[in-house]
């Protein structure tokens, strides 16, 4: 696991769909607690099962504990049916709303922004992906984290890491917590 001191925080992937749960989450969960630093976890999305059925999975692997950040929505994905993905990205963010008592981030790149977060999830935290091109910033709103990178690389981990930052200053950070 990596050590702390240049990483305010982290976030850990814990679910895919309606089964897959990450092999190293549980691991991963507990090194960054043992380093001190702020850490939440993320569900990849997919359009092939319904929202409740992916919230429950991500609930079952994903303790709600104080001082963690909220959960993550990864919507990398578009459904054949916008109307219908819409639908389930609703009933997938208030069900974990409900459990969680707040509001998930929504990480996605600007293609789904515009798909389907843009005029739907006002109030919610963005977290724009978009490693390749310039983020066209005046088309995205609420935006709070940034992944620029996803070749990184952290001491203490193999392999590639996704580098983002935080555009706020750390006491809002700290506000996202449990």
């Amino acid at each position: 696991m990596a050590q702390s001191g240049q990483f305010s925080f982290a976030f850990i992937k814990a679910t895919e769909g309606k089964n897959y749960k990450d092999a190293y989450f549980q691991e991963n969960w507990r090194g960054t607690k043992e380093q001190n630093i702020l850490r939440g976890a993320y569900h990849f999305y997919s359009d092939y099962r319904t929202g409740i059925e992916q919230a429950n999975n991500y609930i079952s692997v994903v303790p709600k504990e104080a001082g963690m950040l909220p959960p993550v929505l990864d919507l990398e994905v578009s459904g054949n049916d916008h109307s219908m993905m819409l639908r389930e990205l609703n009933r997938f963010i208030n069900r974990l709303q409900q459990h969680y008592g707040v509001k998930p981030i929504i990480y996605t790149d600007h293609d789904r922004y515009t798909e389907y977060i843009q005029g739907n999830f006002a109030n919610y935290t963005i977290w724009i992906r978009d490693v390749y091109t310039p983020v066209q910033w005046n088309k995205v709103q609420n935006w709070s984290f940034w992944q620029y990178n996803n070749r990184g690389h952290v001491p203490g981990v193999s392999g590639y890491v996704d580098m983002n930052v935080f555009s706020r200053p750390q006491k809002e950070l700290a506000a996202l917590v449990l």
